[in-house]
């Protein structure tokens, strides 16, 4: 409802909802994104610091190019905050779902090394060096849902 009141009060395109955050915001747009599939275009999960589930991978794998978003993933290699091993989980369980359909990729950015290079925090820069990517920006800008704007929540919004 949040999200929606603000479409309605900011503008936007509903055909082009992206959903993206780092550590426990990566965690959070996985499953967001899994509760409400046709709600976005993309999500871009960064630094996650949970693995996959079956419900929730099943929610991103729903056999219907209309309410499937394109993913874009982002991990440190050396990130000690956060498993890398979550997001390698991830990509591999929704690349491996037959139910995915094939026209909605998953990218995967692995990066070796993440900053900080060192110190509590190693490696859990990963959304400085995604977010400072002219490429991941242009792919973002170029993922649409047509079905969200017709039929997902904010049909009728902006």
């Amino acid at each position: 409802a949040m999200i929606a009141a603000a479409a309605r009060h900011l503008g936007g395109d509903p055909a082009r909802v992206l959903l993206t955050g780092q550590s426990y915001g990566g965690r959070g747009v996985w499953a967001y994104a899994a509760a409400r599939p046709s709600t976005f275009a993309a999500v871009a999960p960064i630094c996650a610091s949970s693995g996959p589930t079956a419900p929730l991978v099943a929610g991103l794998c729903c056999g219907d190019a209309a309410c499937c978003p394109h993913v874009w993933a982002f991990h440190g290699a050396n990130d000690v905050r956060a498993e890398v091993a979550n997001t390698d989980a991830w990509v591999e369980a929704l690349r491996a779902d037959p139910r995915r359909p094939p026209s909605q990729e998953v990218r995967y950015a692995r990066y070796d090394p993440a900053p900080p290079l060192d110190g509590p925090w190693e490696g859990h820069g990963a959304d400085g060096l995604a977010y400072d990517d002219d490429d991941f920006w242009a792919w973002l800008a170029a993922r649409e849902c047509p079905a969200c704007a017709a039929d997902g929540p904010f049909a009728g919004v902006g």
